[in-house]
């Protein structure tokens, strides 16, 4: 998409307009992957809730649930790893929040388009989590939940006894599950800091 500058000024309306129309599908790729965390992150709290009753703990858990919550896990690290290196999500989000502000007053949504740019730039760019804010929201709502760390270690260590015993058929089963170890740890830990990362 050409930058508008100087010599282009007269039609810098028209190419505003045409941008916006080119960058309209990407955000709403982005708006898709910031619902999909959400409702990734609210699967594993309510899975986390169901399994901290009384009830449930006297029970004996199935391995394919612990599994599935895994899985769930290290599809939301892949995607928070993939966001936070994709440089495009900002340039594109960048690029369109400019766009956004010349058209705001001309386009009959702008009021709403711009409070949604807000909940976006949050999600892409967020002042507290700048790195892995998905993992962040996700130990955030585990760690309102009394008794979470118990379910989390059953977890880990179910986990370790998949890999240690070779309890998986394929290749990506097997590296899902070494993936998931220290995130599993640092979700029980709670208390991150950004040299975790490091």
């Amino acid at each position: 998409v050409p930058m508008v500058n100087d010599q282009n000024a007269e039609n810098k309306r028209q190419l505003n307009l045409e941008t916006f129309q080119v960058l309209i599908p990407q955000i709403a790729k982005i708006r898709r992957l910031m619902d999909f965390q959400e409702k990734g992150v609210a699967i594993i709290e309510k899975c986390m809730r169901s399994l901290v009753t009384k009830e449930a703990r006297e029970r004996i858990v199935p391995d394919g649930y612990y599994d599935a919550i895994t899985k769930v896990v290290d599809l939301l690290q892949k995607l928070d790893n993939l966001k936070d290196m994709k440089a495009s999500l900002a340039t594109d989000f960048s690029r369109y929040n400019r766009v956004l502000q010349a058209l705001r007053a001309e386009l009959p949504n702008g009021d709403q388009l711009a409070q949604e740019k807000h909940k976006l730039q949050l999600f892409l760019s967020n002042f507290q989590y700048p790195k892995s804010l998905i993992f962040h929201n996700l130990r955030d709502a585990l760690k309102k939940i009394p008794g979470h760390e118990d379910v989390l270690i059953e977890m880990l260590q179910q986990n370790v006894d998949f890999i240690e015993n070779e309890r998986y058929l394929m290749l990506d089963e097997k590296y899902r599950l070494i993936r998931s170890l220290p995130h599993l740890m640092l979700l029980i830990d709670g208390d991150v800091d950004e040299s975790t990362y490091k």
